[in-house]
């Protein structure tokens, strides 16, 4: 660190620099170097420059102490990358000699003032009216279609987070109709006024939608309030408490009066760029959360393909008994195939589970650990290519487990020497129960209690808590068992077929099942097997007042059963990718649990931007 400078910074308007590129460089630095100080020095603060010159940086950390490199070169190839019309050299304090302080500490000029200056952790309280428009949506509700723009509901919303899972869609007429008050764009925060109060989301880059009823709309004004900002301000604990103040108890639902709305008070800092800074430390935090979240849905289509194409479709089998039936009964070797071409996942969308006999296969790359790719192949029929092709794309000790030929059965053709059974063959079907409610010492212990409610989404596979969690004791006055970690849980009464496998030990109510493989019958190939039979037990239900599937439910469903050789192989391939989804759940729970801390702390000003950035880069 150099010794404290003496001569003050000259006053900010001695830069030379247009207003819409000094605009544009803020945005840049709020961006990637959140929390700051930058000075300028050089030509175009000593008044030497002209239009093309170089622009000189000089970038301070509150301590003064190294900025991580990668941060520091993410800012450069931004500036690269950007509409500036001339070079902009921005150098790390902490990296310069001593010499280089007293050279700049001449004649410099502060561009973005450190933590604690002027205006830093300032709030000002003003009305909400005054910072956004204020929409609201069609008091009404489009007839659904299967597909098209994306119709929002109040369930989409979920901690912040649009969860668009679960999503309904309007035509396109209908699309015109629903959108003439306002068509959400990127940008806007989309709110429930009526039931699920409090709850919010930001409206993503591309994504095509309405509003539905009991959703409103926020649209920030110019130069007043970030945009990602705002959402995170309407989530802190002061406006939330503004709003159950607000909101109007009615004898069926509650709601916030949207021409009220208004002139609620929101406290916001008033510097914008303290703004954008905190927006975005929890944004990387939620970015981080939405990653992991594709990133599931995308392995968990994975090992759902893989299932289909080795058990549903018998893609192996099909392609062995082309072989053998063009004399090529000899599995090539990977590298004797120039045919086969990986298909690789992205982060950012899931794969499709068609067979290759449907002409689209996704891969299984690689993740945590050895897996065998499937191929991205073309064609309806197995040709002698097509079957080489595959199974180059197989571990040679995996396909050598596979027949080469088919067999008649109830079900149809099946693989030689496979077997039909009822799918509760092989499996254990376990009861829950409810602890007593009357008795304090049953509750709020340490186990969690998963009732239909705990159910994660399908792409998360795994559930790791629950709403409500029961004691030691109350498990052994119950007819509640302590589940292991694997047991696939099933709910089996009211809302049928939500299925989780548990990431941690757990109890269950009497509304659902737990399964547990019998020896031969690994965790991941029962919970797979289990998925893939949730519709025809869905179909079986029977029951007065509820939907109910009972333990003979599941001996009416028959299945086709591999040798338990090609089982345990299945389930060697398949395990690091369910792992992996688990480490991403938990990662996430993690990085939730610091944004939720974060997020209060930062809107009221108790926690300075600087010392939440630390927070951040010790957990990602």
């Amino acid at each position: 660190m150099g010794k404290p400078h003496t001569r003050p910074a000259l006053p900010a308007d001695r830069l030379h620099l247009l207003p819409r590129h000094r605009e544009m460089l803020l945005a840049l630095l709020r961006e990637h170097l959140p929390g700051i100080e930058v000075w300028a020095y050089g030509s175009r603060v000593n008044g030497q420059s002209h239009d093309g010159s170089d622009l000189d940086l000089v970038l301070r950390s509150p301590d003064l102490q190294e900025i991580p490199i990668g941060r520091v070169g993410d800012l450069w190839e931004a500036l690269q990358e950007s509409n500036i019309p001339f070079l902009v050299e921005a150098r790390d304090w902490a990296r310069l000699p001593e010499s280089f302080h007293r050279e700049i500490e001449r004649e410099y000029l502060v561009l973005v003032e450190k933590e604690g200056g002027n205006t830093a952790g300032k709030r000002q309280e003003v009305a909400l009216g005054e910072l956004v428009e204020i929409y609201d949506g069609p008091h009404a509700t489009p007839k659904k279609t299967d597909a098209g723009p994306i119709f929002l509901g109040i369930s989409n919303l979920t901690s912040g987070r649009l969860d668009l899972g679960k999503t309904e869609h309007l035509s396109e007429e209908d699309y015109k109709r629903w959108t003439q008050r306002v068509t959400p764009e990127p940008g806007d925060t989309v709110f429930s006024y009526e039931t699920r109060l409090g709850e919010a989301a930001h409206i993503p880059t591309g994504l095509r939608c309405c509003l539905g009823r009991r959703m409103g709309l926020l649209r920030p004004k110019d130069g007043r309030i970030d945009a990602r900002f705002l959402l995170y301000a309407f989530l802190g604990e002061r406006f939330q408490e503004v709003l159950r103040s607000r909101t109007i108890h009615g004898s069926t639902v509650n709601r916030i009066p949207l021409t009220e709305m208004g002139s609620f008070p929101i406290a916001i800092p008033t510097d914008l760029s303290e703004q954008r800074a905190i927006a975005h430390i929890l944004g990387t935090l939620d970015d981080k959360i939405e990653l992991n979240r594709r990133m599931n849905e995308t392995l968990e289509a994975m090992s759902r393909a893989l299932f289909k194409s080795w058990f549903i479709d018998f893609d192996p089998v099909h392609a062995k008994a082309a072989l053998k039936h063009h004399d090529a009964n000899q599995i090539p070797r990977r590298e004797d195939s120039s045919r086969a071409t990986k298909a690789t996942p992205s982060d950012h969308s899931p794969l499709e589970g068609e067979s290759a006999r449907q002409g689209r296969q996704p891969a299984v790359e690689p993740v945590g650990g050895s897996q065998t790719p499937l191929l991205l192949l073309k064609g309806s029929d197995w040709t002698p290519e097509r079957a080489q092709a595959y199974l180059v794309g197989m571990e040679p000790e995996i396909a050598a487990l596979f027949p080469d030929s088919f067999t008649a059965s109830e079900l149809g053709k099946i693989p030689e020497g496979w077997a039909v059974s009822p799918l509760g063959d092989g499996i254990e079907i376990l009861s829950g129960g409810t602890p007593k409610t009357s008795v304090a010492d049953y509750w709020d212990g340490d186990i969690p209690w998963y009732t239909a409610r705990d159910a994660p989404a399908p792409s998360d596979v795994f559930v790791l808590d629950t709403e409500r969690k029961i004691t030691e004791t109350g498990v052994a006055h119950s007819a509640a068992k302590l589940l292991p970690t694997g047991t696939t849980i099933i709910t089996a009464r009211g809302t049928v077929g939500r299925l989780a496998c548990l990431g941690r030990p757990m109890s269950m109510n009497q509304t659902c099942y737990g399964i547990r493989g019998v020896q031969g019958y690994p965790d991941f190939f029962t919970y797979l097997r289990i998925r893939t039979a949730v519709d025809d037990l869905q179909r079986r239900t029977h029951g007065t007042i509820f939907d109910t599937i009972t333990q003979q439910t599941f001996s009416l469903i028959h299945t086709v059963i591999p040798p338990s050789r090609i089982r345990g192989a299945f389930e060697a391939v398949v395990e690091p990718t369910m792992r992996r989804i688990l480490t991403n759940l938990k990662e996430s729970r993690v990085l939730a649990a610091l944004r939720d801390t974060l997020l209060p702390k930062l809107i009221s000003g108790e926690i300075r931007v600087r010392d939440a950035v630390k927070q951040v880069e010790r957990t990602i």
